[in-house]
C-alpha cells in the first residue's frame, strides 16, 4: 500500500523547494476501480478519523494485488476545490519506481513504513503485493515544509490511477485540507551574547558588561554598558552567517556580506533597530549612517517576536548562533556572537 508515496507525488514534484506551512488535514480516501470494477489496491478497511482535537488517521487493512515496479506508471491528477467544483490544477503521468528515489520521499515513506504491521524498505521497487494493516498513520507537517504558499483553496483532490503497458488497472482518490498559516513565527529567545576579537587583537565592538538574564518566567532581557569604538558606514562590510546546532556541532546554513548601511535597511531591519535605540541611553535614529562610535547602555532591550516574522518557515533546529564580522578595506575588526533559540509556532490566517 503505497499511499505515502503516492501523497508524496503531490506535495512534492509538484511543487518547488519553497518553504510554507500548512495543516495537513486528511479526509477521506476511496477506491477509484477500473471499468470491469476491478482495482490493483484493495482499501477494504482502511480509513481516515479523527484521533484527538487537531489529528486525523489512518488506520485499518488493505491490499495491493499485484507488484508495482519498474514497469508499473501513475497518472496522477490534481484537483482544487473552487466555486463549489473540483478544478484541474496538474496532471502528470510518471514511472512508479522514478518517483521514490527522488529529494524528499525518504522520511515520508519511513514513517508511513513505521505504522504498519509489515514495513518494507522506503526504497523497495518492485512494492511487492502483500495484505497490510496501517495502523495510527498521521501526515506530519514538518515533513511537507516544501509546499509553497499562494495555492489556490484550501480542499484538495489527488486522483491516483495505476496502469501497465496501457491496461488501467484502477487506483484511489486522497482528499486532504490544506489550512494555510498566516505565518510562520517564532519564540525568539536570547541565549548569550560575546565578543569576537579581530586581526592583532582589533575590537571594533566591545560587548563590556552586557548581558542576557532572565526577565521573567517567559522574557530575556539584555542589560549592560558596551561600546562601538569606531564609526559604521558605507565604506564598512557585515558578514553574516548563520548556524544551527545538530548532532552535537554548529553547522553553516547561510552567509551574506553587504555594507554596514545596506545591511541596516534589510526587510524587517527598521522595526527592530528602532526597538533597539528605545531601549539605550542615547538612542541613535535607526538608519542613521554612518553610525557614531559611541559609549552605550542597554536597558531591558527584549527580542519581540512580531518584529522577526520575516523568518522563513521551515528552519532546521532550535539552537542559532549568528556571526557578524565587521571589515574595511581586508581590514578584519572582529564584531559578536548573538545565541538565540528559536522555537516554531504559527498563525492561521
Amino acid at each position: 500500500m503505497e499511499i505515502k508515496i503516492l501523497l508524496s507525488i503531490f506535495l512534492f514534484i509538484i511543487f518547488s523547494a519553497e518553504s510554507a506551512y500548512y495543516e495537513i488535514i486528511f479526509e477521506r480516501i476511496e477506491s477509484v476501480p477500473d471499468k470491469s470494477g476491478n482495482n490493483v489496491i484493495d482499501m477494504g478497511s482502511i480509513r481516515v478519523k479523527k484521533f484527538n482535537r487537531t489529528t486525523y488517521v489512518m488506520n485499518g487493512k488493505g491490499s495491493l494485488k499485484k507488484p508495482l515496479g519498474l514497469d508499473s506508471f501513475i497518472n496522477m491528477t490534481v484537483f482544487a476545490l473552487e466555486s463549489g467544483e473540483y478544478q484541474t490544477t496538474f496532471s502528470k503521468m510518471f514511472g512508479f519506481c522514478e518517483f521514490k528515489s527522488l529529494s524528499g520521499h525518504k522520511e515520508i515513506m519511513e514513517d508511513f513504513e513505521a505504522h504498519t504491521t509489515e514495513p518494507i524498505p522506503w526504497d523497495a521497487c518492485p512494492y511487492p503485493a502483500m495484505d497490510k494493516e496501517v495502523v495510527n498513520y498521521a501526515l506530519k507537517e514538518e515533513h511537507f515544509d516544501f509546499i509553497p504558499p499562494g495555492l489556490p483553496g484550501e480542499q484538495w483532490r489527488i486522483n491516483f490511477l495505476f496502469n501497465e503497458k496501457g491496461v488501467n488497472l484502477g487506483g484511489f482518490n486522497v482528499y486532504l485540507t490544506l489550512r494555510k498559516y498566516k505565518s510562520a513565527y517564532y519564540d525568539i529567545t536570547f541565549d548569550r551574547i560575546e565578543t569576537v576579537p579581530g586581526e592583532d587583537g582589533l575590537i571594533v565592538f566591545d560587548a563590556g558588561t552586557v548581558r542576557v538574564k532572565k526577565f521573567n518566567r517567559t522574557a530575556y532581557v539584555i542589560n549592560g554598558n558596551g561600546s562601538l569604538h569606531k564609526p559604521l558606514g558605507y565604506d564598512v562590510n557585515v558578514n553574516m552567517t548563520g548556524f544551527y546546532f545538530e548532532a552535537g556541532e554548529y553547522k553553516i546554513y547561510s552567509s551574506k556580506t553587504t555594507s554596514f548601511c545596506e545591511f541596516k535597511i534589510l526587510p524587517g531591519h527598521k522595526e527592530v533597530l528602532e526597538d533597539f535605540e528605545a531601549h539605550t541611553t542615547n538612542p541613535v535614529p535607526w538608519d542613521a549612517c554612518p553610525y557614531p562610535a559611541m559609549d552605550k547602555q542597554i536597558i531591558n532591550y527584549a527580542l519581540k517576536k512580531e518584529h522577526f516574522n520575516f523568518i522563513p518557515p521551515g528552519l532546521p533546529g532550535e539552537q542559532w548562533r549568528f556571526n557578524f564580522r565587521f571589515s574595511q578595506n581586508g581590514t578584519d575588526f572582529g564584531g559578536f556572537n548573538i545565541y538565540l533559540i528559536l522555537t516554531k509556532y504559527k498563525v492561521f490566517a
